[in-house]
């Protein structure tokens, strides 16, 4: 398969992403969600520490399984930033290797497309 060219930040509607970052959620322990984690929902983890005790381990009720959106967030970042894969059903970079559903996306195909500019 041949690698599609991203969209210029200069071609409307694609200027509305012109950059994107993914970064997983972590509780640190002078945020607000770590000095009040029961205002959150989560459960912090008591875990001995050595040194600083920055990220903290916590328990997430919803039953999120973090690592494995973890992956796929990875994956449709660079498929993004190379150009490859954008016309593929997301669900294909979440899973692998996992035997979990994945469910087809609600967002419209041409939801961007329709935005106003």
């Amino acid at each position: 398969m041949r690698p599609r060219t991203p969209p210029s930040a200069c071609d409307a509607p694609a200027s509305c992403i012109q950059s994107a970052f993914w970064h997983r959620f972590t509780a640190t322990a002078h945020s607000p969600i770590g000095c009040s984690p029961d205002l959150y929902g989560i459960t912090i983890r008591r875990t001995p520490s050595t040194f600083a005790r920055n990220a903290l381990a916590f328990e997430d009720p919803t039953g999120t399984d973090h690592d494995f959106f973890a992956e796929g967030l990875r994956r449709a970042i660079y498929n993004y930033m190379h150009g490859l894969g954008l016309d593929d059903d997301v669900r294909s970079w979440f899973g692998r290797g996992r035997k979990r559903s994945v469910p087809a996306t609600t967002v419209p195909r041409d939801l961007i497309a329709r935005a106003p500019r």
